[in-house]
């Protein structure tokens, strides 16, 4: 009776590898290894596809924490996450020399998930502390400009200005909240969005400090009537204490639905520019 092969482990079954590392050994190269496949694309077993697209795909966040300086006080940790990485590769795709007749894709589909749970509970909440700090920072920024802004229209006087600064302070703080609520909890394919600290953060609040002052501009001439419990948001420009918190209300609004509340200003804002009806709309929160 013919006797299934076994592999290195002595584990049954498996398949033959369809990729190898382009490069020789792996372990003499790091984070720069490269996988190619052995066979023609179209004879690759989809399982083997997939553990190498993961493979990559691990390999690539892991080098794009490294350009982050998250690893910046545990280099050998980012070393060893590299090894298990292509360990992963060599039991589910590549194997682990030439001379290894199989390979299991589900014991490096387990590896990779492991891998990537790991990297998570390691790096997750510094990325999303990281990120809080520099919106948070940014946010600061903007909540003075809005603040000069209002007590320009106080000074100079610029009645038509007044409230809109203090718009954008609640923008600020809306936008804050709307993303910590969102984002406290990190997943590994999250992990991209929190490595921008520079440009994306910037570019979000000034987004939520323009949308906010259009809303407050539609609000102003009519375009929206809105209404939050017993404050009429109309009068956020009266300058005392009930407009100033009316003002912030509003920022509060734009900051922290901004993804809806932009597709309704711009959907109002073409009723408006076709010759729609563009005073009826009323929207309320209780």
């Amino acid at each position: 009776m013919h006797e299934e092969p076994l592999d290195k482990k002595g584990t049954k079954g498996g398949e033959a590898p369809h990729f190898e590392f382009a490069n020789g050994e792996p372990g003499h190269k790091g984070d720069a290894f490269n996988l190619k496949p052995r066979d023609l694309a179209e004879s690759i077993p989809e399982e083997q596809r997939r553990i190498s697209h993961e493979v990559y795909e691990a390999r690539n966040v892991l080098k794009l924490l490294h350009e982050q300086k998250a690893f910046k006080s545990s280099e050998k940790s980012y070393h060893e996450f590299i090894q298990r990485v292509v360990q992963a590769a060599e039991v589910g795709c590549a194997g682990a020399e030439k001379t290894t007749r199989f390979v299991h894709t589900k014991l490096a589909s387990e590896a990779l998930e492991q891998i990537r749970r790991d990297i998570v509970r390691r790096k997750g909440k510094w990325l999303a502390y990281r990120y809080f700090a520099v919106l948070g920072a940014c946010g600061l920024v903007g909540a003075l400009i809005g603040g000069s802004i209002d007590l320009a229209a106080e000074l100079v006087p610029l009645p038509g200005l007044r409230g809109y600064g203090w718009a954008i302070v609640g923008s600020m703080v809306g936008a804050w909240l709307s993303v910590a609520a969102a984002r406290w909890q990190i997943g590994f394919d999250d992990i991209p969005e929190y490595v921008d600290i520079y440009i994306e953060p910037i570019i979000r609040l000034i987004f939520v400090a323009i949308l906010a002052s259009i809303l407050a501009l539609f609000i102003r001439w009519g375009f929206i009537t809105l209404s939050v419990g017993k404050l009429d948001l109309a009068k956020f420009d009266k300058g005392d204490a009930e407009g100033i918190a009316t003002a912030l209300v509003i920022g509060l609004i734009g900051g922290m639905g901004e993804r809806a509340l932009s597709v309704e200003l711009i959907e109002r804002t073409r009723k408006v520019l076709g010759g729609g009806s563009s005073g009826g709309g009323a929207g309320s929160a209780s």
